[in-house]
């Protein structure tokens, strides 16, 4: 927010002259931008360990999906786990 600071200090000893107050509004859109993507980021990055906490608690595990060109032969073991059975109708 100190990039902020430095925008909101621009505008104001701007004297509403234009290039140096557009000046000042775009360092404190660039603030607000930034700020917006790293709350979104840390966000995410806590839902995902809110997520594997609760995986850990009942022993499941996150496995990693398949690369899209990956043989189909190798995909067949990957995704059942032990003691999965097929659905039969």
């Amino acid at each position: 927010m100190l990039t902020a600071g430095v925008g909101a200090a621009v505008i104001y000893f701007s004297n509403l002259v234009l290039v140096p107050f557009a000046i000042g509004v775009g360092i404190m859109a660039y603030a607000g931008a930034v700020a917006f993507y790293t709350l979104l980021a840390i966000w995410r990055m806590r839902r995902a360990a809110l997520r594997n906490a609760r995986l850990s608690e009942r022993s499941l595990t996150v496995e990693a999906c398949p690369a899209p060109g990956a043989n189909k032969a190798d995909l067949a073991g990957l995704c059942a786990g032990e003691g999965v059975q097929p659905q039969v109708k």
